[in-house]
């Protein structure tokens, strides 16, 4: 006790004062130690050895995940105390010294008895997007649900964009989450969306989430102040319903849909959006788990993953049919279901 680990979601093992099995501990101690393994029914502390100062150092052992819990024992002195066992499926163990006087301190091992396998985690989409209202979410078939919206149904309606996530229980104490990112398309026209420049041409797609701007003019700008908001050079942009980013030396600007307003949010490179869904995705190498201009990464482009609106990586790596060598000088271009990687005399 006493050191940088605080946790432990392991069955068994042994716990020492800051002394170790062999030193002496130290004075004015506060530890903490939680111990918490995965499915578990009971945990059980044995103490083979116990030497503390009788009036003033103490150890007090609690069922469940913190000193909130029943408290199983509390005591000090030199005889070894009684087994204690946890019944909730967390012990907490906590350790106090006072100011003066040392010993030996205490030794003692833990054992669990687990009820079960945790069951088969959720199968449900990385990302959902939808032109929608709502979109429905099923967990599927378990014993019992509880989602982070609160609801403890097999399947819930949401209307706004984010991630949701659910934990489920089969049998038992033992829990799987499954999560999806949600991705509410506003593809509403509304009364002061259909003004646009002088003989400009806007063209809406039935049953499609995007439009298509056939041209425009230059009479009518808008100043966006991107050198405050990203930096220069980079040049990456994607476009989603709500928002336009464009990434510079610095930082990634994430403007408002008419550019009256932006936010600096930490740089992305390789980002681009599916025009037809208004998902934000970034280039990936699985190998680092990252992506950033660095030959290392993008001569090794094997995956992608999804962005949310901050640009914070959601799901799970997509895994590309081939590895790309992009190098530097490359372009990206985004599409409605698709993506141009354009790499200088040739493009995929």
């Amino acid at each position: 006790m006493c050191d940088v680990t605080t946790s432990t979601i392991n069955q068994f093992g042994n716990l020492y004062d800051n002394g170790g099995p062999t030193g002496n501990y130290s004075n004015s101690r506060n530890c903490s130690f939680l111990i918490d393994p995965t499915c578990a029914d009971s945990i059980s502390l044995t103490f083979s050895s116990f030497s503390l100062e009788s009036c003033c150092d103490r150890v007090y052992v609690y069922d469940g995940n913190s000193a909130s819990g029943t408290l199983l024992y509390s005591g000090g002195g030199y005889s070894i105390p009684a087994m204690q066992t946890a019944t909730s499926g967390s012990m907490f163990v906590r350790f106090t010294t006072d100011g003066s006087v040392t010993s030996s301190g205490f030794a003692a091992s833990w054992t669990t008895v687990t009820t079960g396998a945790a069951p088969a985690i959720p199968v449900m989409a990385d990302t959902v997007s939808s032109c929608g209202t709502a979109v429905v979410l099923d967990a599927g078939v378990y014993s019992g649900y509880l989602w982070n919206t609160g609801d403890t149904t097999q399947t819930i309606s949401v209307s706004n964009s984010g991630d949701y996530y659910v934990d489920v229980i089969d049998t038992g104490v033992c829990t799987s989450r499954g999560n999806s990112y949600v991705n509410m398309i506003n593809a509403q026209i509304n009364q002061g969306d259909t003004t646009i420049c002088a003989g400009s041409e806007l063209t809406l797609t039935p049953g499609g989430c995007y439009f298509v701007l056939t041209s425009i003019t230059d009479g009518s700008y808008v100043t966006t102040g991107s050198y405050s908001a990203s930096g220069d050079d980079e040049g990456a942009i994607a476009v989603t319903p709500n928002y336009l980013y464009y990434t510079g030396d610095s930082y990634t600007g994430r403007f408002s849909a008419d550019l009256s307003s932006y936010t600096s949010l930490t740089r992305r490179d390789g980002l681009f959006s599916d025009l037809s869904s208004g998902q934000l995705y970034t280039f990936w190498n699985s190998t680092y788990n990252a992506f950033t201009e660095s030959t290392t990464y993008t001569t090794a482009i094997n995956s992608l993953r999804t962005l949310d609106a901050s640009l914070n990586t959601t799901g799970s790596t997509i895994s590309l049919s081939q590895t790309i060598n992009a190098g530097f000088g490359s372009y990206v271009f985004a599409g409605s279901g698709y993506v141009i990687l354009w790499l200088s005399l040739i493009h995929i």
